[in-house]
This record gives structure tokens, sequence and C-alpha cells, in this order.
């Protein structure tokens, strides 16, 4: 999903995203309670019922506001997603894309960019 600061989306911005993607709008551009719900109820919950993956599913997510409401967790318990949340302002250190996916990402690229 991605989040624009937009009462209603450009035709140019849909036109050009993947169609795949979904686009959410808030006020400042943000991932709120309102499009973070939207998003697991309206997209992230069918794609796993599309492509039949095995319930219960855990849902690693920052510690951040948005994702950690009442509503939210209701949800999510009655779609069998269990909702992980890291420790807030750390997830840069400890969250897994960052560990395992990015860092040698950011490794080679500092690397390369010394070479150059």
């Amino acid at each position: 999903m991605v989040v624009y600061p937009y009462q209603r989306i450009p035709d140019k911005i849909s036109a050009g995203l993947d169609p795949t993607w979904v686009i959410g709008r808030s006020e400042h551009g943000w991932m709120t309670t309102e499009t973070f719900y939207q998003y697991i109820g309206n997209v992230f919950h069918p794609y796993l019922l599309e492509n039949r993956v095995k319930f219960p599913v855990i849902l690693f997510v920052d510690g951040h506001k948005s994702h950690l409401t009442y509503e939210l967790s209701v949800l999510c318990s009655e779609l069998k997603i269990e909702v992980i949340a890291l420790y807030p302002n750390v997830t840069r250190i400890i969250q897994p894309a960052d560990v395992a996916v990015f860092r040698p990402i950011k490794v080679a690229w500092r690397a390369a960019v010394r070479k150059w």
C-alpha cells in the first residue's frame, strides 16, 4: 500500500502504479490507524486467502501506534492473523528485514560507493 496525502488520488498516479499495489489516503500521506486497518482487512487478508496461505499467520509490525489499536486486534483475531509488535524506535536494529535483507544491501552499496 502506498499512502498519499490527497483527498482524491490523481489519475496519473493511479495509472502509473503496478496494478497489484493498493493506494491509500491520509491527511499527511502517513500510515494511520484507519489506513492500516483497511490494508489488513481489504488487502492483506484477501491476498493471503487468494494465495492459499495456511492460517494462522504471523505479521511482524513496528511498534508505531497506527499498528496497535483495539479494533485492529479484534479484526486480526477474527482473521487468524497474529500481530507481533517489535519495540518502537529500535526497528532499524531488530527489524527482520533490516537485519536479513537490507543490511547486506547497505554494506554492498557502501563498498561500491567507496570503490567508485
